[in-house]
């Protein structure tokens, strides 16, 4: 099936409980996000924790995917600029805070909850006055399209 959208809407509900608590031990271990692209950059306004707790990898065998789990907390009222992940082919993103802003693909907003996200296509976030807390699970060695083809098999797709 070929997707025509860069985001692919999830109908899979966390367990809020356990992942918070796990955003909770991250906390403690989290710092600037760098990019090898930009060695000279620190993000200050934005955080990542590469924290690997026990319910990460259960959402990762329920998606029948390998990744990268991670926490990203972007401070509010801060403009994530345009950029295509590095490395990551695609995503799957659970935001955790309430009240969240969109991302913005090739220029369209998508709001969102939970969501694979072809991280290849240039996204910015324009956060608005409250921290944003994500859950994400970068991918590197499986297109968009053949995850969300999984997800959609998997009855996890809206």
């Amino acid at each position: 099936m070929i997707i025509m959208e860069p985001l692919l809407h999830l109908n899979y509900e966390l367990d809020k409980s356990l992942i918070l608590k796990e955003s909770e031990e991250a906390k403690k271990e989290r710092r600037f996000y760098t990019d090898t692209r930009y060695p000279k950059r620190l993000y200050i306004e934005w955080l990542l924790s590469l924290y690997k707790g026990k319910y990460m990898y259960k959402v990762m065998k329920d998606f029948e995917v390998k990744g990268q789990p991670k926490f990203y907390w972007l401070k509010p009222n801060y403009t994530l600029p345009t950029h295509v992940d590095n490395g990551t082919t695609c995503s799957l993103n659970f935001l955790l805070s309430e009240d969240n802003a969109a991302v913005t693909i090739n220029g369209k907003e998508y709001f969102y909850k939970n969501a694979l996200l072809n991280t290849q296509q240039p996204h910015s976030v324009k956060n608005g006055n409250k921290e944003r807390l994500l859950f994400k699970i970068s991918i590197f060695n499986e297109s968009f399209e053949s995850v969300a083809n999984k997800i959609i098999k998997k009855g996890y797709s809206v």
